[in-house]
């Protein structure tokens, strides 16, 4: 059974909340304070990555493929995590949908690098 669970980006405080300080927070509290939810959730994929790092929504991630096409080759490639289509996707950046458990099922390593809100730097 896949471990539910979520974590939140706090656009005010610029801060990434735990599963722990998300479910504690007030929410009418928050949206009054605010002025709009200002606290985006992202909800855990129940996978982790090659170095045991858990995989969310809205991380980005990058992996590496060895590819068998008349010659070996390695290929990487990289993208955010999404939820499209009943299940968790890979948004490349060259803005295809891929299934986020296949790639961690063909990758050679999968690493997550950062996410959407503190490293958004590394979405070009």
């Amino acid at each position: 059974m896949r471990e539910i669970k979520f974590r939140a980006w706090d656009k005010e405080e610029q801060e990434m909340l735990d599963w722990d300080k998300f479910f504690n927070l007030d929410i009418a509290q928050v949206f009054e304070s605010k002025g709009s939810w200002g606290v985006y959730p992202m909800q855990y994929t129940g996978l982790k990555d090659s170095h045991g790092n858990e995989v969310y929504e809205g991380d980005i991630i990058e992996a590496v493929f060895e590819l068998l096409d008349d010659e070996l080759k390695t290929v990487m490639d990289a993208g955010v995590v999404v939820f499209k289509d009943y299940g968790f996707q890979v948004q490349t950046f060259e803005d295809h949908y891929e299934p986020l458990h296949e790639w961690a099922q063909l990758s050679e390593e999968l690493k997550v690098i950062g996410n959407i809100y503190e490293h958004n730097h590394l979405l070009g």
